[in-house]
């Protein structure tokens, strides 16, 4: 291989499939040719199977305990480390094989103060944040960490016109209000989702409320929204795209939010997007530009601009405009641009390439 091909080792040890795997695939996809690529993932992982569809790729796949594995990974320009897990293993590689390392934090959580957490962010070359949130967030826990903000990209997601179809069908007279993400309250608000469906459910029955995803609060989710026949639990789907251009509002009052890339995802299918400034959100929203704020957990404004959508399709069209058109920051290829240049930056200043 050429001297000036980086041979770059990405790790992601998270069992699911939830943002920050996308943002892996999406990224890994985006240098396949243009750089030498091994993926590390935990074994029979949903990012391993995904991983399978692309050429040009090493994976391999490692079981716990995670760090054994530590004396294999030896021979790259640069360890790239995506979650917690996996810059854990990129520190101890560092460590073992002196190869520098990235980190990409994705969660607004305070890192941890032990010793070692400190020792992961502290050694890294860089810490990339994906919202600027994130990166004042680290400068807090330790100004000695050098932070790069790149944001999350949109995903394309695929779009099955015959399933849209079925699904405007279905959804036929209904003004559908879609919510995509993991069910899980701390983060995600959906309480106050359902809270404000149940009081809508009377003045405009005609307002339907779809939740995608699944998570550990979705049985007592359920159970809150029982009786309402305007709140839907859709589960798990894999056509998410479908689902997105079957929506007519897209709804995302998060708690707690490192950037929240299924706004990207709406923006893509020209939806106005209702949202909480929280987090990294205001990197993607201008409110009443690309989407409208609420305050987290205020059930009763998410009710009032729900009303406001439903009752304004001029606001819904120019929302849903302005959206799409500011996606060019959001880009993967723009990302993919980025991160190459930082790994060449700190391969470099690290003598390895």
């Amino acid at each position: 291989m050429g001297r000036n091909i980086l041979k770059i080792c990405h790790i992601n040890l998270a069992k699911g499939f939830r943002g920050g795997e996308r943002q892996t695939f999406l990224l890994v996809r985006a240098l396949s040719g243009r750089v030498d690529q091994t993926v590390v993932v935990r074994k029979g992982s949903a990012l391993a199977q995904r991983l399978s569809e692309l050429n040009r790729i090493k994976v391999v796949e490692i079981a716990k305990p995670f760090f054994i594995n530590t004396l294999k990974l030896g021979g790259f320009s640069l360890v790239h480390g995506h979650e917690a897990k996996g810059a854990h293993i990129a520190m101890l590689v560092n460590l073992v094989h002196k190869t520098p390392y990235i980190v990409t934090r994705r969660v607004l959580k305070v890192p941890h103060t032990n010793f070692f957490s400190s020792m992961v962010y502290r050694n890294a070359k860089k810490v990339v944040a994906i919202s600027n949130e994130i990166s004042r967030i680290l400068q807090q826990y330790d100004k000695g960490i050098g932070t790069r903000v790149i944001h999350s990209s949109f995903a394309r997601l695929d779009v099955d016109d015959a399933s849209v179809r079925q699904l405007k069908d279905r959804y036929d007279g209904k003004f559908v209000v879609g919510h995509v993400g993991a069910l899980e309250n701390r983060d995600k608000g959906q309480v106050y989702i359902i809270e404000a469906a149940k009081k809508i459910a009377c003045e405009f029955p005609d307002i339907h409320f779809l939740f995608l995803g699944s998570g550990s609060d979705e049985q007592s989710f359920r159970e809150r929204a029982s009786g309402f026949d305007n709140i839907e639990f859709a589960g798990f789907k894999s056509n998410i795209g479908d689902y997105y251009k079957a929506f007519d509002v897209f709804l995302y009052p998060s708690l707690n939010e490192g950037l929240g890339s299924a706004v990207l995802d709406a923006f893509y299918f020209e939806l106005p997007v209702i949202t909480s400034r929280v987090g990294g959100i205001p990197d993607m929203v201008g409110d009443y530009r690309t989407g409208i704020f609420v305050p987290p957990g205020d059930a009763g404004a998410i009710r009032e601009k729900v009303i406001e959508l439903y009752q304004d399709g001029s606001l819904c069209k120019e929302l849903g405009k302005n959206g799409k058109s500011s996606l060019a920051r959001f880009d993967i290829a723009g990302a993919a641009e980025k991160y190459l240049e930082l790994y060449g930056e700190c391969a470099r200043s690290a003598g390895n390439s």
